[in-house]
Formats: structure tokens, sequence, C-alpha cells
């Protein structure tokens, strides 16, 4: 199982950290390129809370790998993909309200591996 987890952790922390960078840093290149693609969009996020959740989830890529890599504060790789439930809870009701079903499937995919990884990390094999 700790084998199931660590894969896991890393799918996690590689999806996220990809969302998270082109949330903070590759915003504009990414919205134009949707435009182009939809025509039309959906309202956009305001500037801030679109950069806070591109933040939380740099961190909680951050907190998947490199404490329990590094055996330092290993405790966080469960906070972390807590935290990753709410997060990809409102993106599925985001992507709900606009009608947006593959996004929202994948929305609900990657809230089920997040709490899958917390059970894993929080009462199966706790880091």
């Amino acid at each position: 199982m700790n084998t199931v987890a660590w894969v896991l952790q890393v799918v996690l922390a590689v999806v996220f950290l990809l969302h998270g960078l082109a949330f903070t840093v590759a915003y504009s290149a990414l919205a134009k390129r949707r435009q182009e693609r939809r025509g039309a969009m959906s309202p956009p996020l305001p500037p801030a809370f679109r950069q806070f959740i591109g933040v939380a989830e740099l961190a909680a890529a951050f907190g998947l790998i490199v404490p329990p890599a590094l055996h330092i504060l290993s405790w966080l790789a469960p906070l972390a993909a807590a935290g990753l439930v709410p997060v990809m809870v409102g993106a599925a009701i985001l992507h709900a309200r606009s009608s947006e079903f593959p996004a929202l499937a994948v929305s609900v995919v990657l809230c089920g591996l997040a709490a899958v990884t917390l059970f894993l990390r929080w009462q199966v094999v706790p880091l």
C-alpha cells in the first residue's frame, strides 16, 4: 500500500504543480488559447482568487512530495492531500455551473485521488 500511496502522491503533485504554475505564471497564455478554442468563455475567476488557488496548488504539490521524501515533517503530506479536497470540490462546482463536463469529470477524479491519498497516508500507511 505504501507504493500505491507514493504513486498517488507523485501523480497529484505533478498535476497540481503544472496547474498551479499555469494559474500563477502562464495564465494569460492559457486563457488566450482557451478562448480561441471555445469562443466565448465562462466568467473568469477574479485574479487574486485565481492566484490564491495557484499558490495553494503549488504548496500542495510541494507538501505531497518534499517533506516525506526528506523525512522531515512527513505529516504535511496528508495535510496537503486534505487541502486539495476542498479546492477540487470548488473546481467541480465551478465546472458544473459552467457546463464544462470534461473538466468536471477531471475535477471529480482528482478530488477522489486526493481523498484516497489522504486516507492512505492518515490511516493505512502513515509516514
